[in-house]
């Protein structure tokens, strides 16, 4: 890396401590340079409140006049909740801005930079452009495409199996990985999990760090037939609860948040509508952690934009093991459903694979 990428990648790590509190704005973080020095640091911190430069500027320890600004998404040049970060960039007498990436949001689209430039500011752009659209993944879907991101996370052995034929799976992974695992969580809005699981595991789906628990999000389960234990450990916070069912069981769950799905002629979900539904619920950017039915179903409907699998360093064996990907979906070798896989990475003594489904053979999808 080279001192701007360096300065970027500084502004990427410190825009991710707003964690889930931005959507359905971006994550945003902003270094000031003067002299080769660090001279303010600033991150987006929640939706309606100041941007990143701002909160930079205002956190300066002298005077930002001629310095050189870093910020990873286009700064604003329109009112919203706040007023247009371009023009107090070019009140501070900035010299020099350093950009990831051009806003997607067509009320930006290349206006920030525009008025920066005009004001005499030299501006230079694309710096680590592909971890800055990495990082607002969701964030460019939901602009785009006004639906949610979902990550999926399969934790598995080497031989693909995620838990004994009684369902235990505990653990198959490192604490290292769950601890990782706890970071998509606190950059989600949601984590989805099916009825299996939850009377299976009882879950808490929080947001932990060590043993403290940083985050509530909102706690999704898909049940058919709303064989629901109500006194799961997720209920204990029934505001942060959204159950997703078909249209028929609407009125047995009348109390709570419900998303409905249409039924399949086999009297199954439809999960093609989900991310148009779940966006209109507010829900921006969720983490799917279900067992290999849920999973199975959200990768044939396409619901998937990204995926993360740990394997475990070990070897189950058994034909009734459960593997990673169950049901009655079948991908053939003919037409299987690839994975473009775009990061390896060893944690502890577990493998993470990072990748991106391509569904029907197709280029990942540009949202």
């Amino acid at each position: 890396m080279d001192i701007h990428q360096k300065y970027m990648q500084k502004c990427l790590n410190i825009s991710q401590k707003a964690g889930n509190k931005t959507y359905p704005n971006p994550l945003v973080g902003c270094i000031i340079v003067k002299n080769n020095k660090i001279i303010a640091k600033g991150y987006h911190k929640e939706h309606g409140y100041p941007h990143a430069e701002v909160n930079a500027i205002n956190n300066a320890t002298e005077n930002v006049s001629g310095a050189d600004l870093y910020v990873n998404l286009e700064p604003c040049s329109h009112f919203g909740k706040t007023p247009p970060c371009a023009d107090l960039i070019i009140k501070s007498k900035i010299k020099n801005v350093y950009i990831g990436m051009e806003d997607p949001n067509p009320l930006v689209g290349g206006n920030g930079i525009k008025k920066l430039r005009e004001n005499g500011i030299n501006v230079y752009t694309n710096i680590l452009e592909d971890k800055c659209r990495e990082l607002n993944e969701p964030f460019i879907k939901f602009i785009q495409k006004k639906e949610a991101f979902i990550t999926l996370k399969i934790a598995a052995t080497l031989d693909g199996k995620t838990a004994e034929p009684s369902g235990y799976s505990k653990w198959i992974t490192s604490d290292k990985s769950r601890a990782f695992v706890h970071r998509l969580r606190f950059l989600s809005t949601a984590i989805l999990i099916g009825a299996t699981t939850l009377k299976r595991d009882n879950p808490y789906l929080n947001t932990r760090n060590g043993l403290k628990v940083i985050d509530e999000p909102y706690k999704i389960v898909v049940s058919e037939n709303l064989q629901l234990d109500f006194n799961s450990n997720i209920f204990k916070i029934p505001e942060k609860v959204i159950i997703v069912t078909s249209e028929k069981n609407r009125e047995k769950v009348k109390d709570y948040n419900v998303i409905t799905l249409p039924e399949t002629f086999d009297k199954k979900l439809d999960f093609t509508t989900l991310n148009k539904a779940l966006y209109k619920k507010g829900i921006y950017t969720l983490l799917a952690e279900g067992g290999s039915t849920l999973t199975s179903y959200l990768l044939k409907y396409k619901c998937v934009d990204k995926i993360y699998i740990f394997y475990g360093n070990s070897i189950m064996g058994g034909k009734d093991s459960i593997p990673m990907v169950g049901g009655d979906i079948f991908f053939p070798l003919q037409n299987p459903l690839k994975i473009d896989i775009k990061g390896v990475k060893k944690i502890s003594s577990d493998i993470m694979l990072k990748g991106y489904p391509l569904y029907h053979n197709n280029k990942n999808k540009e949202f």
